[in-house]
C-alpha cells in the first residue's frame, strides 16, 4: 500500500513539474511573437484600399487588405523585420519602415 501511494505521489508532482516547463515554454514562444496591423487608404481621397497586397520579405509572407483597407500579420519568429512593401493596380509601391508591434496608418500614390 506505501508503494502505491509513493507511487502515485512521484507520479503527481513529475506531472505537475511537466505542466509547469509546458506553460514556461508557451511563454516564452508567446514572447518572442508579435504583430504588425495597419490600414491603407488612397492618399488623395483617403478612402480604404481593398486587396492591396502587403509583402514581408524576411518572411516571405504575403497577405492582402480587407474590405476596409485594414491587414494583420502575427509574426511568431526572431528575425528582424524592418519593411513592408506594398503594392497594388494602379498605385505607385511603396516601402515602409515597421517597428515590431507597430500599427500602421499607409497613404499610397495613384498613377495618373
Amino acid at each position: 500500500m506505501k508503494t502505491i501511494l509513493s507511487l502515485v505521489l512521484v507520479l503527481t508532482i513529475t506531472l505537475a513539474f511537466a505542466g509547469n516547463i509546458k506553460d514556461k515554454e508557451q511563454k516564452a514562444k508567446s514572447e518572442n511573437s508579435f504583430s504588425i496591423s495597419g490600414k491603407i487608404v488612397d492618399s488623395v481621397s483617403k478612402e480604404a484600399l481593398t486587396g492591396v497586397k502587403v509583402y514581408v520579405e524576411e518572411l516571405n509572407q504575403v497577405v492582402y487588405t480587407d474590405f476596409d483597407g485594414n491587414f494583420y500579420i502575427p509574426v511568431s519568429t526572431e528575425k528582424e523585420i524592418s519593411k513592408l512593401k506594398i503594392s497594388y493596380i494602379s498605385y505607385e509601391e511603396k516601402s515602409v519602415e515597421i517597428n515590431a508591434g507597430s500599427s500602421l496608418n499607409i497613404e499610397i500614390n495613384k498613377v495618373f
